[in-house]
């Protein structure tokens, strides 16, 4: 059983879109690197269990991957509103 392939597509497109953005991230204050690091260590550990074949790791894999996509949109959408505030108010 191929692990999903839209959540690893999703998840590598997240990370090399991190990537293209890294200096407007950490000019946010953001660590790009390690947001990417947790995105690509996602897809690894789907591959990985699917490697292994056991149908129980692929769906625990692809359950943590689904949350460490989740958690980083959300962070990064935090970080956007946080730097539009700052912007509004003519903070730094």
């Amino acid at each position: 059983m191929p692990p999903d392939e839209g959540l690893t597509a999703a998840l590598e497109a997240f990370a090399q879109l991190i990537d293209e953005r890294a200096d407007t991230l950490r000019a946010m204050g953001e660590k790009p690197h390690m947001m990417g690091s947790a995105l690509r260590h996602g897809v690894e550990a789907c591959h990985a269990a699917v490697r292994g074949g056991d149908l129980k790791e692929i769906a625990a894999a692809e359950a943590d991957a689904s949350r460490v996509l989740k958690e980083t949109a959300e962070r990064l959408v935090a970080t956007v509103i946080a730097a539009l505030r700052r912007l509004r108010e003519g903070l730094p």
